[in-house]
């Protein structure tokens, strides 16, 4: 999957392609585990399916032990590509020309990665993402930059729009984080794996 385009944005692409007219899901509503060791190979996700400890193998029995590709799939739903209906998983017609201009993927990446956080569980979520409250802005730079590294959440990205910054906390230990990357509006922010994409903050606008 080479190409000049970000990882990301190639990733959400060939997903959307692959799901094609409709896929059927689990009773949980979760990718089948034959589609995803397809999937798994087709996106090159890093997951790894039957892990091997020493001389054995630890059988992977659901889809939702693959934390990377779940984590596409509901970042997928959360940007409204793709949508649940009737045990399927399936393409948002509406939104289809999106997929052909990876700006636009992007954009709709980004304003989704607040909503992923209503399908992934904290203790396993990749990244919170917080626009600073006016009135009460100590609880987004001291409360939340205290507590979720202790929650084990990798990523914290908070956006002040009376600064016109944005901050990446990364690094987490189980006290604090450990790198912390400061932008203005306008310029650009890399965000890193599992996300792997480039955040462009020009058309972020102040209070």
């Amino acid at each position: 999957m080479e190409s000049e385009q970000p990882r990301t944005v190639e990733q959400v692409q060939g997903l959307v392609s692959w799901i094609g007219a409709g896929r059927k899901l689990t009773q949980t509503g979760k990718v089948t585990l034959a589609d995803a060791r397809a999937l798994v190979a087709l996106l090159e996700t890093g997951d790894t399916i039957d892990p091997a400890i020493g001389d054995r193998t630890f059988k992977t029995k659901s889809s939702q032990e693959l934390y990377h590709l779940n984590l596409l799939v509901e970042w997928a739903k959360a940007a409204r590509l793709l949508r649940v209906g009737s045990g399927r998983l399936v393409p948002v017609k509406k939104n289809a020309r999106v997929l052909e201009d990876p700006e636009r993927i992007l954009d709709v990446l980004f304003e989704a990665l607040p909503r992923i956080g209503e399908a992934v569980p904290s203790e396993v979520a990749a990244v919170a993402v917080e626009l600073v409250s006016p009135s009460s802005p100590e609880n987004d730079w001291v409360g939340k930059v205290r507590d979720y590294p202790l929650m084990g959440i990798p990523l914290y990205l908070l956006i002040d729009a009376r600064q016109k910054t944005v901050t990446l906390f990364s690094r987490p230990d189980s006290t604090k984080y450990h790198r912390r990357e400061d932008i203005e509006f306008g310029e650009t922010l890399h965000i890193p794996e599992p996300f792997d994409f480039d955040l462009i903050t020009t058309e972020l606008l102040p209070y």
